[in-house]
C-alpha cells in the first residue's frame, strides 16, 4: 500500500524488488523480544448457523495457531462468515508482548490493500447515484490530474494503469508528472498511487475528504461502525501494538526478536482502514451480497455483477488469477473466490470468499516488514467452509512453510573463492541449504530463481546471487565481489559512472526504506530486482518485465559520486555504515 498522502512516511521498496534497508531500522525502539508460544483460538461464536461448526472453528483456529508458531508471530483476528447463518471472530496470541496481553476482540488491526475495495465500493456507489461515470478518464473527473497519457477510472481500479507502483502524485524527479510504463489498458501492474488518485475523485466528486466520504458512503451503511477510514494517534489506545524484527536491516527468520513498530498517521485511500474482527465480519456480509448479484440499498444489481467481475489477469495474485474492482479472483480447488491481501508497517492481513458456499475468513496479525501474509489461513478456511457447507470429511491440515524451498539445492553447495581472498561456503541444511563464513552459519531465502537473502552476521547487507546462466552454479556474487567455486575469480573493472552511483541508500521515512545498488562489471544491479539500463531521460529502467513501470534516478553528485537516488519518486540519501 502507498502512503503519499500520510504524515511522516512515503513509499515503501517491496523486498521482492530491492534489497531493503529496512523500515524499523528508521526509529530506535527497544526490543519487546519474541512472541509467546500461541495457545489455543479464543472462539466467540456470533450465530450458530444450521449446523455444527465447532470442529470446523477449532480446525481452522488450530491451524492458525500452528502457522504462528512456526513463524514466530504474537497475535491474530480472524473473522469467519460461513453458509448456514454462521458467524464467529477469533483471537489469537499476545496485542502486547511486553505485558503479556491477549489480543482482544475490540481492538482495531490495520487492513492495509483490503481498504482498496471500499474505494472501490465509494466509486461504484457514486456511480449508482449518477455522479461518476466509471469508464472516464481521469482529466475529465479529476481536474489537473498529473498524468502523461489518457487513464480511465477503471484501468486505475483493475490495475492496468501503467502508473508506479508507490510514486507521489507529484514526484520531484519527472517535473511533478506521473509517468507510465505501458499503454494503459494492456495489462496488469498494481498501483497505490492509482487508488490515491482515485481517493482524490471520491473527494472531488463529494466535496468531502476522502475519510469522511468513505465513513458516509461505506462504513456505515455496512455498520461497521467500529472501523476507521484513517490511521491517526488519538486511536492508537484501540489498537494492537503492531510489531517489526528488532533486527530491521536484514531478512527475517523465525525465532527473531520483536520490536513495537513505529506509529504513522495516515489517510491514505490504498490502505488507511483499521478494523475490529467484527467489523471485517459485516465487510464479508458485503461481498457476500454483491457475489450473489445483489445490489440492495448500495447500488444497482448490474453494477453489484460488475463489482465482483475481475476484468484483467493478475499474475501477482497467482496462476489463473485476475483482477477487477479492488479485489483479485483466484481459484481454490476450482471455486473461484475474492481475495485480498494488506501489508501496513506493522500489520499483515488476508481475506478470501468463496461465494459457491457463500462464506469467507478474514485473518490479521500484529506483525510487519516480514514478507507474510495470513494468505494460507484464509485459504484453509474456505476449504473448511465448503466441507462444512457440504457435509464432508474436513479437510487434511495443510503443511505450514516459513520460505519458499531451494529448488536442486545441491547445485549450490560448495566453497566459493574471491581474489581478494574471502570465502564464502553453501553447505546443505536439512532440505534447504545455509551459508558458513569461517565458523559463523547463515539461515538462507530465496528470493528468486539464484538470489538469496541471509542473516548471517557478515553477509546481511547484500543478496548472495547465483549465475543464473548455469545449472551447476559456478559462480556467486556478493555485493560487487565475484567469487568462483573452488577457485578464485577476479572481480571484472567498474566503469566510473557505475561506480559514481553504486552504494547503499537510505531513508528515515519508514515506506521508502532503503536500497542497495551494486556495479558487477559493466552493469548496475539494484540487489533483490536485477539490472538496471539507463534511459534517454536520464532515468534507469529494469530488466524485470514486471517492473516496467518503475524508475530509479540518481542525482546530487559530490566528489564524484551520487548522493541521492530516486526510486519512483521516493528520494533516499547515501547511507555509509562503514
Amino acid at each position: 500500500m502507498s502512503s503519499r498522502a500520510s504524515r511522516g512516511h512515503g513509499m515503501q521498496i517491496n523486498r521482492r524488488w530491492a534489497l531493503g534497508l529496512g523500515a524499523a531500522a528508521s526509529v530506535a525502539l527497544a526490543s519487546a523480544g519474541r512472541a509467546a508460544t500461541v495457545g489455543a483460538a479464543r472462539i466467540n461464536v456470533l450465530a450458530p448457523g444450521a449446523g455444527d461448526a465447532g470442529a470446523m472453528l477449532k480446525a481452522l483456529g488450530d491451524y492458525a495457531a500452528t502457522e504462528m508458531n512456526a513463524w514466530g508471530l504474537p497475535g491474530m483476528t480472524l473473522s469467519v462468515r460461513g453458509p448456514k447463518g454462521l458467524r464467529a471472530v477469533m483471537t489469537l496470541g499476545l496485542s502486547d508482548i511486553e505485558r503479556g496481553l491477549p489480543v482482544r476482540p475490540d481492538q482495531l488491526f490495520q487492513i492495509g490493500s483490503i481498504s482498496k475495495s471500499l474505494v472501490a465500493l465509494c466509486l461504484y456507489r457514486l456511480a449508482a447515484q449518477g455522479r461518476l461515470n466509471l469508464d472516464a478518464p481521469m482529466a475529465e473527473v479529476l481536474p489537473g490530474v498529473p498524468l502523461p497519457v489518457p487513464v480511465t477510472v477503471q484501468q486505475l481500479l483493475e490495475h492496468s494503469s501503467g502508473l508506479a507502483h508507490d510514486a507521489p502524485l507529484f514526484p520531484r524527479v519527472n517535473g511533478n508528472m506521473l509517468w507510465t510504463g505501458f499503454t494503459p489498458g494492456t495489462r496488469f501492474s498494481y498501483s497505490n498511487t492509482g487508488y490515491d488518485l482515485l481517493g482524490h475523485v471520491v473527494s472531488q466528486i463529494t466535496g468531502k475528504t476522502y475519510a469522511a466520504a468513505c465513513r458516509e458512503l461505506v462504513l456505515v451503511p455496512l455498520g461497521m461502525t467500529h472501523a476507521e477510514p484513517v490511521i491517526v494517534a488519538r486511536d492508537r489506545p484501540r489498537y494492537a501494538i503492531g510489531y517489526v524484527p528488532t533486527l530491521g536491516d536484514r531478512v527475517y527468520f523465525p525465532g527473531a526478536e520483536w520490536t513495537a513498530g513505529p506509529w504513522f498517521d495516515a489517510d491514505i485511500p490504498a490502505g488507511s482502514v483499521a478494523a475490529t474482527p467484527a467489523d471485517m465480519l459485516r465487510y464479508l456480509d458485503m461481498l457476500a451480497q454483491l457475489a450473489a448479484g445483489k445490489g440492495g440499498a448500495l447500488m444497482t444489481d448490474a453494477l453489484a455483477k460488475r463489482f465482483v467481475t475481475a476484468t484483467v489477469d493478475a499474475p501477482d495474485f497467482g496462476k489463473g488469477a485476475r483482477y477487477g474492482a479492488g479485489l483479485a479472483t483466484i481459484d481454490i480447488d476450482d471455486h473461484k473466490c475474492l481475495h485480498h491481501t494488506g501489508g501496513m508497517i506493522s500489520f499483515s492481513s488476508s481475506m478470501m470468499f468463496d461465494a459457491a458456499v457463500d462464506g469467507g475468513v478474514f485473518a490479521s496479525s500484529n506483525v510487519g516488514n516480514i514478507n507474510y501474509r495470513p494468505r494460507e489461513i484464509t485459504r484453509y478456511g474456505c476449504r473448511l467452509l465448503r466441507a462444512y457447507a457440504e457435509g464432508k470429511p474436513l479437510p487434511e491440515t495443510p503443511a505450514v512453510r516459513t520460505q519458499p524451498p531451494v529448488e536442486d539445492p545441491i547445485n549450490y553447495i560448495g566453497n566459493y573463492r574471491a581474489a581478494n581472498g574471502s570465502a564464502i561456503d553453501i553447505v546443505p541444511y536439512f532440505d534447504g541449504i545455509a551459508v558458513r563464513v569461517g565458523s559463523v552459519y547463515g539461515s538462507m531465502k530465496p528470493i528468486g530463481a539464484t538470489n538469496f537473502l541471509t542473516d548471517h552476521p557478515a553477509l546481511y547487507a547484500h543478496e548472495i546471487a547465483f549465475d543464473a546462466g548455469s545449472t551447476t552454479r559456478d559462480r556467486l556474487w556478493w555485493g560487487g565481489t565475484l567469487y568462483g567455486r573452488d577457485a578464485p575469480l577476479a572481480t571484472p573493472p567498474v566503469p566510473a559512472k557505475l561506480a559514481a552511483r553504486a552504494g547503499s541508500y537510505y531513508s528515515s521515512d519508514s515506506w521508502v526504506g532503503g536500497i542497495s545498488v551494486v556495479a558487477r562489471g559493466d552493469t548496475l544491479v539494484a540487489e533483490g530486482a536485477g539490472p538496471l539500463s539507463e534511459s534517454p531521460d536520464g532515468s534507469w529502467r529494469f530488466a524485470d518485465s514486471e517492473m516496467a513501470a518503475e524508475r530509479l534516478w540518481f542525482d546530487a553528485p559530490l566528489a564524484g559520486r551520487m548522493q541521492r537516488a530516486s526510486f519512483s519518486g521516493g528520494d533516499m540519501w547515501r547511507f555509509n555504515d562503514v
